[in-house]
C-alpha cells in the first residue's frame, strides 16, 4: 500500500468515525437510560438512516476506503453501546441493541461498497 492510500484510509476512517460518533452521541446516547411512561424515549431510528446514507455516500467519494468507511461508521455505537443505549422500562431487552449494532456493522460495509460499486459502474463507459 502507497503512503497517499495509506493516508486516504486514515483520514477516511477517522472522519467516518467521528461522524459515527456524533450520530450515536445526539440521537441514541443523549436519550433517557430509562423511560417508563407510555410514550417512551428509546432513542431515535433517525441513527439508522444517517449512518446509512453517510457509509453510501463515503463509499461512493472514496471507492476504495469503502470497507473502512464501512466499518468506521458503525464501530463507535457498537463499542458504547453497552453503556449508553436507553434501557426503556429495564426489562433487559435493550442488550439485544450490541449484536443488532453488530450485525448492522456488516450492513454498513455492503452498503458503503455498494456506493463504490455503483461510482465504478458510473465511470465506465457504456458499450
Amino acid at each position: 500500500m502507497d503512503a497517499v492510500g495509506g493516508l486516504q484510509r486514515t483520514v477516511a476512517g477517522v472522519v467516518s468515525a467521528a461522524v459515527g460518533l456524533w450520530a450515536w452521541i445526539v440521537t441514541m446516547a443523549s436519550a433517557p437510560r430509562f423511560s417508563y411512561g407510555a410514550e417512551q424515549d428509546l432513542g431515535n431510528r433517525v441513527f439508522f438512516w444517517i449512518l446509512l446514507a453517510s457509509a453510501l455516500i463515503g463509499g461512493f467519494l472514496l471507492p476504495s476506503c469503502a470497507t473502512v468507511i464501512g466499518l468506521a461508521l458503525g464501530l463507535p455505537a457498537l463499542l458504547l453501546s453497552p453503556w449508553t443505549a436507553p434501557r426503556g422500562d429495564n426489562d433487559g431487552l435493550w442488550i439485544l441493541i450490541v449484536p443488532a449494532l453488530f450485525v448492522f456493522l456488516f450492513v454498513l460495509v455492503l452498503i458503503a461498497r455498494a456506493g463504490a460499486w455503483l461510482r465504478e459502474r458510473l465511470r465506465q463507459p457504456s458499450a
